[in-house]
């Protein structure tokens, strides 16, 4: 099972040299809401 984040956000959006910041779960009371994730672009 992967750990690293940074692979993790390339898997999941098909983006590389990107830095996974966090994930927000903006599920509200059993209301399905996406995901927010943020991410830094490494250049």
């Amino acid at each position: 099972m992967e750990q690293n984040a940074s692979r993790i956000a390339e898997i999941l959006l098909g983006l590389e040299d990107v830095n996974l910041i966090g994930v927000e779960d903006l599920d509200d009371e059993g209301v399905k809401l996406p995901l927010r994730v943020h991410i830094e672009f490494s250049a």
